[in-house]
């Protein structure tokens, strides 16, 4: 049996509050934790973080989900859920490191448009190790905006 011993591993969480802050504005606030539970020093120099609209179903999207007629032809493993806002972030190496059986945290803070209901956000974050491939640690988590 082949260990990967010298590879960095991670696991990946999402803690996401919202709060009302103008008649048309949602607060959203996406604290990303990063947890190395490998054996090795964990680096990361980039990560995305995106926040999709799910509900309510934009015209277009519920035209095409409408229009397939709930066949193979419209489901995927990931819907193209429209995009609300976006955040890239480079490091600096050796400036976002996360040591063995230790937990690190990211902040990100949106303002998305009020009436949206639920959004999917997805985080990723490139494993320095397998560079230049883009291999790395994604999360992805759906949110109830509340009321």
């Amino acid at each position: 049996m082949h260990r990967r011993g010298e590879f960095p591993r991670a696991n990946i969480t999402h803690k996401i509050i919202d709060r009302r802050i103008e008649d048309d504005k949602i607060f959203l606030r996406v604290d990303v934790s990063i947890a190395n539970v490998g054996d090795v020093l964990l680096q990361i120099e980039h990560g995305i973080v995106r926040v999709n609209q799910i509900l309510p179903v934009p015209e277009d999207l519920l035209e095409a989900i409408n229009a397939s007629g709930g066949t193979d032809d419209f489901n995927d493993s990931e819907t193209k859920w429209p995009n609300l806002v976006a955040c890239e972030q480079d490091w600096i190496i050796e400036m976002f490191e996360i040591e063995p059986t230790e937990t690190d945290e990211v902040n990100y803070d949106f303002v998305v448009p009020f009436g949206v209901k639920t959004v999917e956000v997805y985080t990723y974050f490139r494993n320095v190790k397998k560079r230049p491939r883009e291999i790395g640690w994604g999360h992805t988590s759906i949110h109830e905006i509340a009321d």
